[in-house]
């Protein structure tokens, strides 16, 4: 019998060439997801097309980070946490706004360190059912400094009860303060097992009476993982916990979808919809995706909801990086992505004005 741990065991000559062959990169302050495009690159599309692994690109991880802007207080959790994209970016975000803290209560540098890794290790979950994307997402948050001990193998659509007890107790309906996630997305994953879809809202059929109501029906044959996604992350957070998640535009667009809208702001408000180009998951596949952010409250109320079209997200539909000419003449990535949550932060009156592009004439719209 092979006993599955966390240790990978490698001969002194093996372990020797490794280190020295990565001594020389940081991979902790990387512009990209390193280790993420490293598995994308070597597992091959034999595995990430049929398990919906198209991982989340960092411009996009790193808006959807900086709109929810998570602080040092808030428990955090990503329950299709892959390689650990989401959990890197938050980490490294939160532990900026540690550091002021810090600095402006004149800490000295041990005490920041030693909160900092505090965080990581008591604020910080991630789930995925992938036993080998759990591992990589455990030495993600190891080689940042810590945090690596909230990332459980686990499949998160089944009910807690049937979860391993380590993972019940580190993650608990109703717990969280922030849900950061990408879930898998894809017709061949469609959930069918009853005693799943049977515990889910949006396991059911919806159908609306003549005034628009929706009423609840019968279990379906099958269900979309990303739709049962949308409650399981509703139901991990708490009154006034936010959500933001990259979901497949068609929700959003499509009559057979209504009820799922009608379900998510019957909990929450809705607070920002970011359409993203049908290039960002481009050479894998060509769905079109968004971002939505979510707040969720046991009184959903009218409100602004900030809505942004991005055409460009820094390669095309072969995955090429994209270039344009800045005002200055230089070569810089044809990419808006980053421009969305300086809007969103703006409030409704800023976001009205909108942000020019380049001289090829995109424009980000809000």
């Amino acid at each position: 019998m092979i006993e599955v741990t966390d240790n990978i065991q490698f001969d002194p000559v093996s372990l020797t060439y490794i280190v020295g062959a990565l001594q020389l990169y940081a991979l902790s302050q990387c512009e990209r997801d390193a280790v993420g495009e490293a598995f994308e690159t070597f597992i091959g599309p034999s595995l990430k097309g049929p398990q919906g692994q198209f991982f989340t690109p960092r411009n996009v991880v790193k808006m959807v980070v900086d709109m929810v802007d998570p602080g040092p207080d808030d428990k955090i959790i990503d329950p299709a946490c892959g390689s650990g994209g989401f959990l890197v970016e938050a980490l490294r975000h939160v532990w900026l706004k540690v550091e002021e803290q810090g600095e402006a209560y004149e800490w000295p540098e041990a005490a920041i360190e030693t909160e900092k890794q505090k965080v990581a290790i008591d604020k910080f979950r991630g789930i995925d059912k992938d036993a080998f994307l759990s591992k990589v997402a455990k030495a993600y948050m190891a080689i940042l400094g810590d945090g690596r001990g909230g990332v459980f193998c686990e499949n998160s659509l089944e009910q807690p009860k049937n979860w391993n007890r380590k993972t019940r107790d580190g993650v608990q309906l109703g717990a969280f303060d922030v849900v950061l996630t990408n879930p898998p997305f894809g017709k061949k994953l469609a959930i069918e097992a009853e005693e799943v879809l049977g515990t889910y809202n949006l396991g059911h059929a919806w159908k609306a009476d003549e005034e628009g109501t929706f009423e609840k029906g019968n279990v379906l044959d099958k269900q979309a993982p990303q739709i049962l996604f949308i409650e399981r992350c509703l139901d991990l957070l708490r009154d006034g916990g936010k959500l933001g998640i990259v979901l497949l535009e068609s929700i959003f667009g499509m009559p057979k979808y209504r009820y799922v809208v009608d379900f998510i702001t019957r909990r929450a408000n809705i607070l920002a919809i970011v359409t993203l180009p049908e290039d960002l998951f481009q050479p894998n596949t060509h769905a079109k995706t968004c971002v939505v952010i979510v707040q969720k409250t046991s009184n959903p109320a009218p409100h602004p909801i900030f809505m942004c079209d991005v055409k460009w997200c820094g390669h095309d539909s072969r995955g090429n990086p994209t270039w344009t000419l800045d005002k200055d003449g230089q070569r810089v990535p044809l990419d808006e992505i980053p421009q969305v949550a300086a809007l969103y932060k703006q409030g409704p009156k800023g976001s009205k004005q909108g942000t020019k592009g380049n001289k090829q004439g995109s424009k980000v719209s809000a």
